[in-house]
C-alpha cells in the first residue's frame, strides 16, 4: 500500500551493504572511523545524490504530475528499491542495486563527505592518523573592501599545502582543509 515498510527494511539492507564494504576497503580504520564514513555514505544528503543517478524524482513527478516532491521523498524511495531489491531477489539483487548507486570513488570520499560542516575536524582526525601530525593554518591575503572583504588561508600538513577562500578567515581555512583534505584522499 506504500513503501513505508520497504523502507524500513532497505534501511538496514543500506546500513548493512555500507559497514561490509568499508569493512572490506578499510581494513585497518579504527570502528570510530568506519563509522563516520558511514553516516556520511547513508545520510539524506548522499541517498539524495545516488536518487539522482536513478533519477527517481523525475520518475515520482510523471507519476504525480503537478505535486513537487521533497528530497525526503526521494531519499525514502531509495531505502525503498533497496528493500524492494531484497524481498524481490534477496542478496544478488540488493547488491546489483547497491553497486550502480555506490562507485569506488563514493566510498573514498566518505571522510569528506562526513564532515561538509567541518573540514577542518575531518583534516585534522585525516592528519593524526595518517601522519600523526596536526594541520596548521595560514592567512595569505586579504583583499577587497572592508564591508566585504576576501580571504585567502593555506592549510598545511606534513609537506602537503592547499588554499581557500571565503569571505571570512574561517570560511577560507574551511575551504583550504577541504581541498587539501581532498587532495590528500586521491593520492
Amino acid at each position: 500500500a506504500d513503501y513505508q515498510r520497504l523502507e524500513f527494511l532497505g534501511d538496514a539492507v543500506l546500513q548493512l551493504l555500507v559497514s561490509e564494504r568499508l569493512f572490506a576497503t578499510y581494513p585497518n580504520a579504527s570502528e570510530g572511523e568506519l563509522t563516520e564514513r558511514r553516516i556520511a555514505l547513508v545520510s539524506g544528503k548522499s541517498l539524495l545524490n545516488r536518487s539522482k543517478r536513478l533519477w527517481i524524482e523525475p520518475l515520482l513527478r510523471e507519476h504525480n504530475p503537478g505535486h513537487t516532491w521533497p528530497a525526503k521523498a526521494c531519499v525514502d524511495t531509495v531505502e525503498a528499491l533497496l528493500g524492494a531489491a531484497w524481498l524481490d531477489g534477496g542478496r544478488p539483487a540488493a547488491d546489483a542495486l547497491f553497486r550502480s548507486l555506490f562507485t569506488d570513488q563514493d566510498f573514498h570520499r566518505s571522510l569528506i563527505s562526513v564532515e561538509d560542516e567541518n573540514p577542518k575536524g575531518a583534516l585534522q582526525r585525516f592528519a593524526q592518523r595518517e601522519f600523526k601530525a596536526e594541520p596548521t593554518y595560514a592567512l595569505l591575503d586579504t583583499a577587497g573592501p572592508s564591508h566585504a572583504p576576501v580571504f585567502r588561508c593555506s592549510a598545511t600538513v606534513a609537506g602537503h599545502a592547499a588554499e581557500g577562500i571565503g569571505t571570512s578567515r574561517k570560511t577560507a581555512e574551511c575551504n583550504a582543509a577541504r581541498t587539501l583534505l581532498s587532495q590528500l584522499l586521491a593520492w
